[in-house]
């Protein structure tokens, strides 16, 4: 994949820079206004699986409604039941927990795609 190899000479040339550009792109927020269908199912779905659906509650904290509207619609019912019931029960969480969260989330798809199994985000945008 083009992303990883331009990614680690990155890494090797500029450590710092390839820290700062790896969390612009795989921010929270970015990942999900940018995946679409199968490739942000699989996301949510291995996050779940490995944190379950009061952590993804967590992560939506403070999220724009769209993009609730985005991550609800790629959920089994059940899924954005415990995810809005959730979300109702823990109104105010600290900034940085929820940015704890979330981070989790990014590295999961960051994995995901080291994995093979989704495209790097840029190179989505690009097919």
């Amino acid at each position: 994949m083009i992303y990883n190899q331009v990614f680690n000479y990155l890494y090797c040339n500029n450590r710092d820079l390839a820290e700062e550009l790896k969390k612009e792109i795989w921010g929270f927020e970015e990942i999900i206004d940018t995946y679409n269908g199968e490739s942000l199912q699989l996301i949510l779905l291995h996050f779940i699986m490995d944190y379950d659906t009061d952590i993804l509650a967590v992560c939506l904290h403070g999220v724009d409604e769209a993009l609730k509207c985005k991550v609800f619609s790629c959920l089994s019912l059940r899924s954005r039941r415990d995810v809005l019931f959730e979300l109702e029960s823990d109104p105010l969480l600290p900034v940085k927990y929820v940015q704890s969260m979330q981070s989790r989330f990014c590295d999961t798809a960051m994995n995901l795609n080291a994995e093979g199994k989704i495209l790097a985000i840029f190179e989505e945008i690009v097919s």
